[in-house]
């Protein structure tokens, strides 16, 4: 055997070593992301980076976090003598669902982000706690401006105004 093809075979099985250890590293880091779900990694660039597939994070590099952005429910009940008081000064006893989510954009997920983080944007006892004084008064609000008779025979226009 010649020392030229000797020297061929080792830098081929070489090369092969390297694209296999490439493709598992690779593989390694490689993080994926579930629907529903968005991945903000913290580069050395100034802004992060959001993605909502999957990116290749290096522990030792990146910082990478995970916001749940599916819809959530916020369940807002007045009754009894927290009951809704309407415009002909009746009190309705009512029992409101909101629907929360985060938009599936780079610029709203990165918002709520920097905004409230994005353990407490995935936690649905901190939305609550965040949202349910602002939906609560909403209701008044509305629910002032409305007789008690037009909040069951008007829903659409209740549901709009608030």
């Amino acid at each position: 055997m010649d020392i030229a093809f000797v020297t061929l075979i080792v830098l081929v099985i070489v090369a092969v070593i390297l694209l296999f250890g490439i493709m598992a590293l690779i593989a390694k880091f490689y993080q994926k992301v579930d629907q529903g779900h968005a991945m903000i990694v913290n580069t050395m660039r100034a802004e992060p980076e959001v993605t909502f597939t999957g990116r290749l994070v290096i522990p030792i590099l990146h910082r990478r976090e995970i916001m749940d952005i599916s819809l959530k429910t916020i369940e807002i009940e007045r009754m009894g003598k927290e009951g809704l008081i309407c415009l002909d000064n009746m009190r309705a006893d009512i029992k409101v669902k909101f629907f929360v989510r985060v938009n599936k954009t780079r610029d709203d997920v990165l918002r709520v982000a920097q905004g409230i983080g994005c353990q407490r944007a995935s936690n649905q006892a901190t939305l609550e706690d965040l949202f349910s004084a602002k939906f609560s008064e909403a209701l008044k609000t509305v629910g002032k401006s409305m007789d008690f008779v037009d909040l069951y025979g008007a829903r659409d226009r209740f549901r709009a105004q608030i």
